[in-house]
């Protein structure tokens, strides 16, 4: 790959014996410098690999005459014959850089500054760039809807988007994917999306919304009928539209087909819990956290740190508070980098009079996260007070 950009860079700017127009040369080497820049922002797409390909072409084009030249001994000058040809050919050139390279940059700049607003949690700027990135021109509209639909998804599954804020850009966004997936019928995520998206409009603005989530759930399964994805998004809907029969059977439909499911395990128990049936809910609790603990931390158990909160929350509001103990064991050993498990793990211990576990727990939080000290320090002055 370095070599295709330094055999035409080396010919372009250090082969003196090149008798090319100077034009030629300027305008490679204004091209070349462009892929480069443009590589910065878009790698390898195809409109960026059919630029590059013709730039490389076009250097090959006045090196094959320079050679012709050389070789009949005749010298090629700076002359204006077919000058408007190569101007017009050259302003071409321009106009589709332009076209597909630097306008959108725009889009994907505001895609990454609306991201960059939800970490810093300034939601006034996430709205507004997260608008006008659907506003902007773009011809890789399909993978900016992708990005952006999944940041509201996951933004709102986490918390992190506050509901207000997903309510304002959810029907935008929904016709904007909308027309992505009618643009790309076989496209399955694209429609996959567009379902979950119009199943939280549904569910925050207008029930009416959940008839075309329905729709685009029928296309995703039909597109592909073996994807678990959508049957587990189908059953999501249907908890938020309120039909808990419909979930629940669904859901049961996922477990007889593949009992060692884990987010099949975790959806039942989450329907049960909207049935009111707390105690079947605490034995698919209970099957969803004795799984092995590689499978639970496998990437495709999406949202373990929230899955693990609701359960945890779930077993306390219960009393079960003496099962949470062997599953925060797991989960800080599962991942001893994260400070919410050891906190809550502190926690546990102090509410079993635990105490000396409990302030070792608490300390390993400061060294993994700083800014809680002095919620820490309150905690272990509070449980020395408990202990005496």
């Amino acid at each position: 790959y370095l070599i295709l950009l330094a055999v035409p860079a080396y010919k372009v700017l250090f082969r003196k014996k090149d008798l090319a127009l100077n034009g030629d040369k300027a305008l490679s080497a204004g091209a070349l410098a462009a892929f480069l820049g443009q590589g910065l922002f878009l790698f390898d797409t195809w409109s960026a690999l059919l630029l590059f390909t013709s730039l490389l072409a076009f250097i090959d084009l006045w090196s094959e005459r320079t050679s012709k030249a050389i070789s009949e001994n005749i010298v090629v000058g700076n002359g204006h014959k077919n000058r408007f040809l190569k101007s017009a050919s050259a302003l071409a050139i321009l106009a589709v850089t332009l076209g597909w390279v630097v306008i959108p940059v725009r889009a994907s700049w505001l895609a990454a500054h609306a991201e960059e607003d939800l970490a810093k949690r300034d939601y006034v700027s996430f709205e507004r760039d997260f608008l006008s990135a659907l506003e902007a021109f773009t011809p890789y509209r399909d993978d900016l809807a992708k990005i952006l639909a999944d940041d509201i998804i996951k933004g709102d599954a986490t918390g992190t988007v506050p509901k207000e804020v997903t309510k304002s850009v959810l029907v935008p966004l929904a016709e904007y994917l909308e027309v992505s997936a009618n643009n790309h019928p076989n496209v399955y995520a694209l429609v996959l999306r567009s379902a979950e998206v119009f199943s939280l409009a549904g569910e925050y603005l207008k029930p009416e919304y959940f008839k075309k989530s329905e729709e685009m759930s029928d296309r995703a399964e039909a597109l592909s009928p073996a994807r678990q994805t959508t049957a587990i998004m189908r059953v999501q809907m249907e908890l938020a539209r309120g039909s808990n029969d419909e979930a629940r059977r669904r859901v049961e439909a996922l477990i007889e087909s593949n009992t060692d499911f884990v987010e099949a395990r975790w959806l039942y128990g989450l329907v049960l819990v909207a049935a009111g049936d707390q105690k079947a809910a605490e034995e698919q609790f209970d099957k969803f956290l004795g799984m092995k603990a590689d499978t639970l931390a496998s990437p495709t158990v999406s949202g373990i740190f929230i899955k693990t909160s609701f359960v945890l929350d779930f077993y306390a509001s219960r009393g079960s508070i003496d099962k949470m103990v062997p599953i925060l064991e797991k989960f800080v050993k599962m991942y001893p980098d994260a400070a919410d498990y050891h906190m809550r793990l502190a926690a546990v211990y102090a509410t079993l009079s635990r105490f000396e576990e409990a302030r070792s727990e608490a300390l390993k939080t400061i060294s993994l996260d700083p800014t809680r000290r002095a919620d820490v320090e309150e905690f272990i002055s509070a449980i020395e007070v408990l202990s005496k």
